[in-house]
């Protein structure tokens, strides 16, 4: 039996349990199946995605990560978001954010800021998602998990609190 099938989502140990065993972004697809939110959208910068539904999925292809042209150009920047053809939940959602998404300090302050501005202002829940080793691989400069955890959260206050 796959170690996720053995959650019993009315059971608070066993969600408390199944956290310590989630990888990379289990914690989403885990809770969409058993059940606790009924749908996710996703906004990735990879091909590889082997765990999500298309259906949710919105990629920007103007943009080749691999290749550094991401750097152009903020993933949180308007531009950016609406060329992946991303549509905003209908009802109330989670806005989690993967920190290994950022490549670089300049991915933090993007110039044109409604769409990202409006989900933070309008998400239940905001998340940050740090793992590192992932962070790691795919940064394009010298800056550490804890540095783009602060920086995304300056962002998140800037945009809450119009500082």
């Amino acid at each position: 039996m796959h170690r996720l099938n053995q959650i019993n989502s009315s059971d608070l140990n066993s969600l408390l349990n199944a956290v310590e065993v989630l990888e990379h972004d289990e914690h989403i697809t885990t809770a969409h199946n058993i059940g606790i939110i009924n749908q996710y959208h996703v906004v990735n910068k990879s091909d590889e995605t082997p765990m999500f539904n298309d259906e949710y999925l919105y990629k920007n292809q103007l943009y080749d990560y691999e290749l550094n042209e991401i750097e152009q150009i903020s993933c949180l920047d308007d531009e950016y978001i609406n060329q992946t053809g991303f549509k905003k939940p209908s009802g109330p959602f989670i806005l989690d954010f993967d920190l290994d998404f950022f490549p670089n300090r300049g991915s933090f302050n993007p110039i044109n800021t409604s769409i990202i501005d409006e989900l933070i202002e309008e998400a239940e829940i905001i998340t940050i998602t740090r793992e590192k080793e992932c962070f790691d691989d795919l940064k394009h400069e010298d800056i550490d998990v804890q540095e783009a955890e602060r920086l995304l959260l300056e962002l998140i206050t800037r945009t809450l609190f119009k500082v």
